[in-house]
C-alpha cells in the first residue's frame, strides 16, 4: 500500500514491472489527478501491461476528473480492468466502500490466481452520485408517466431541437441540443445533467405580458429570476425587494472579506453581481432595506416592513417569486445576559457570517482588538474552515481559536472519519497550535455581560462534551451553525396561513409553482 502523501512515486515505479494487479485510488484536484498518480501512469507501458489488472475509484467534488484520467491511461496501455471505476462524490456512502474492498479483492484473486469474479460484479456509476442518479431517475420516470418520448436520454438527439438540460450539482440550466459536456458554473460533468424538457422560446403571449412580477428577495436567485423575466417578458414590470440595503452581491466570497480589505471597499463593488445601471438597463425596480411581513395570497399584496424606521406598506403583485434563501442557525436562548436569553445582534463580539453587514459587525470587533485574544467559532463546517484562516490572520499575533463541532469530525457531510484526521493534521500543521478542536460537543449558552449603560459582550461559552460541560472563556464567538430556510408568511383573505413544511420550506411542483397557490413561485 502506496500513501502518496507520505511516499514518493519512484518506490512505486519502481515494482511496476513485478506488478500483477494495481489499484489506484484518487481524488480530484483542480479537475485533474494528483501529480504522484500522474507521474505512476505516465511509468505505464502497453508492451509490459498487457496482463496487469487495473481496478480504479477515487472521490470528487464536481467534476470527477481523477478517475477518468486514471481509467484512459489504464485503457491506453492495455490493462485489464474487470469492473468499471468507481467514482463517489465526497464521502463514499458505506455501498462504495463495500464495493471498494470487493473490486480489490476479486482483482487480486483474478490476477494472481486467474480467479474470474464469483458473479457478473459491476458497478458502473458513470461518475454520478447516488443522489444524482435517484433524482435522474426520478425525474425520467414523471416523464414517461407524461408519455415523454425522451425520457429514455439517448446519448445524442439528432434532431436539432434546443432543450433544458439541469446540473443537479448547482441547478444551472442550460440550453442546447444534447447533454451538455460539463456545467460551466461548477464544472461537473455531463452525468449530473437531467432533460427538463425542449425548450420553448418566448411566445407572442408571454411578450404582451404586462403584469406585475414581484421578486422576494435580492440575492443570487433574485437577480437571475428577474433577469429571466425580463427576457421572458420584455413589457412586465418587476420589483425586487430585499431586506439588506445594498446591490445583490456574491455571499460566497464574505468569508475572504475577512481578511481583503478591497473587496468591502467602494460599497462592495467587488462583491456585487451587477452594478445599479444593469438593473436600469432592464428595467428592474429595487426596494432594499425591507423585510418581507406576510404575503396575502388571494389579495396578492405582499406587506413589507422597513428595516430603517419599522414603517408598513404594501405592494400588489400578479405573480410572486420566493427567492428569500435562508438564514442562519442561531437557537433560541443560545445567547444569553443574565441568565435571560438575547437576540444574537445584542453582544457586540457574537455574530454570525452570513450577510455584508455581519462581516463589517465582525471585522469592527475585530479592528478593536489590540491585544492576543481567544475567538471561539462554533461549527465545523465548510464555511467555518472556509473563514478560519482569514480570521487567524485578522486577529492581533498570538490569538488563538476554539473551533466547536457537534460530530466526531470535521466536514462531517463531505469526509469520513479518516481523511477528517488527515485535514485536521494539515490545519494544525499550518497554524502552529493556535488552532484547538473541539469536538462530539455543543454549544449550550454564550453567556454575555454589561458594558457601560449600552454595549453588550460575550464573555463565556459553555460547552457540553460527551455529557460533560466545560467553561471556556472567549473574547469572540462567530457562529457557522448552519442554516435555515427563510420562507414569508403565506395567508389567504389574510387571516388563514398556508400550510409549509416543518422546516419553513414551501411545496412546488416540477415547475417551481406552489401547489396550493398558483400565483406564487420558489426558486
Amino acid at each position: 500500500v502506496f500513501d502518496f502523501v507520505k511516499t514518493p512515486a519512484s518506490e512505486l515505479i519502481a515494482l511496476l514491472p513485478r506488478c500483477a494487479v494495481l489499484a489506484i485510488g484518487c481524488p480530484t484536484l483542480n479537475k485533474d489527478a494528483l501529480p504522484a498518480v500522474k507521474e505512476v501512469l505516465n511509468a505505464l507501458s502497453p508492451i509490459r501491461c498487457g496482463t496487469m489488472h487495473g481496478v480504479v475509484m477515487g472521490s470528487y467534488g464536481w467534476s470527477g476528473e481523477a478517475v477518468k484520467v486514471v481509467r484512459d491511461r489504464f485503457e491506453l496501455c492495455r490493462v485489464n480492468m474487470p469492473f468499471s471505476p468507481l467514482a463517489t462524490r465526497f464521502k463514499p456512502a458505506p455501498l462504495e466502500v463495500d464495493m471498494a474492498h470487493r473490486m480489490g479483492e476479486e482483482s487480486v484473486l483474478l490476477g494472481l490466481k486467474g480467479v474470474k469474479p464469483t458473479e457478473d460484479f459491476t458497478y458502473s456509476r458513470n461518475f454520478a452520485s447516488d443522489k444524482v442518479t435517484a433524482m435522474r431517475d426520478r425525474k425520467a420516470k414523471a416523464l414517461k408517466a407524461k408519455g415523454d418520448k425522451e425520457a429514455a436520454y439517448p446519448d445524442k438527439f439528432n434532431d436539432g431541437v434546443l432543450r433544458r438540460w439541469q446540473c443537479l450539482v448547482c441547478g444551472e440550466v442550460i440550453i442546447a441540443v444534447n447533454r451538455p459536456d460539463d456545467c460551466p458554473v461548477c464544472d461537473a460533468g455531463a452525468d449530473a445533467f437531467i432533460l427538463l424538457g425542449v425548450y420553448k422560446a418566448p411566445t407572442e403571449a408571454g411578450d404582451a405580458y404586462e403584469g406585475t412580477v414581484l421578486i422576494l428577495g435580492a440575492g443570487p436567485a433574485g437577480a437571475t429570476a428577474a433577469e429571466a423575466a425580463r427576457k421572458e417578458s420584455p413589457k412586465c414590470r418587476i420589483v425586487m425587494v430585499g431586506s439588506e440595503t445594498s446591490l445583490p452581491y456574491n455571499r460566497t466570497k464574505l468569508s475572504h472579506a475577512l481578511l481583503d480589505q478591497t473587496l468591502l471597499a467602494d460599497k462592495a463593488k467587488a462583491l456585487l453581481l451587477h452594478d445599479l445601471e444593469w438593473y436600469a438597463e432592464r428595467r428592474i425596480e429595487l426596494s432594499l432595506g425591507k423585510k418581507v411581513s406576510k404575503v396575502d395570497v388571494d389579495a396578492k399584496r405582499v406587506t413589507v416592513v422597513s428595516v430603517s424606521d419599522g414603517s408598513e406598506s404594501q405592494i400588489a403583485y400578479d405573480r410572486v417569486v420566493m427567492c428569500t434563501g435562508a438564514i442562519p442557525f442561531v437557537p433560541h436562548g443560545i445567547v444569553s445576559v443574565d441568565g435571560e436569553p438575547v437576540e444574537c445582534g445584542t453582544a457586540s463580539n457574537v455574530s454570525p457570517v452570513r450577510t455584508m453587514r455581519d462581516v463589517v459587525s465582525l471585522k469592527t470587533s475585530i479592528g478593536a482588538l489590540t491585544t492576543p485574544v481567544h475567538a471561539c467559532l462554533v461549527g465545523g463546517g465548510v464555511l467555518s474552515l472556509e473563514a478560519l484562516p482569514h480570521l487567524l490572520d485578522s486577529l492581533p499575533e498570538g490569538s488563538t481559536v476554539s473551533v466547536v463541532e457537534f460530530s466526531d469530525h470535521v466536514l462531517s457531510a463531505q469526509l469520513n472519519n479518516e481523511y477528517s484526521h488527515h485535514f485536521l493534521n494539515h490545519i494544525k500543521g499550518h497554524t502552529a497550535d493556535r488552532v484547538t478542536f473541539v469536538l462530539s460537543s455543543r454549544v449550550l449558552r454564550v453567556e454575555c455581560e454589561r458594558v457601560g449603560s449600552n454595549e453588550v459582550s460575550a464573555r463565556r461559552v459553555i460547552v457540553s462534551t460527551k455529557g460533560v460541560e466545560s467553561v471556556m472563556d472567549v473574547d469572540l464567538v462567530v457562529l457557522c451553525m448552519g442554516v435555515r430556510p427563510l420562507v414569508p408568511e403565506l395567508t389567504t383573505s389574510g387571516v388563514t396561513p398556508v400550510p409549509k413544511l416543518s422546516r419553513g420550506t414551501m411545496v412546488v411542483s416540477t415547475s417551481c409553482q406552489s401547489v396550493t397557490s398558483p400565483t406564487v413561485f420558489a426558486a
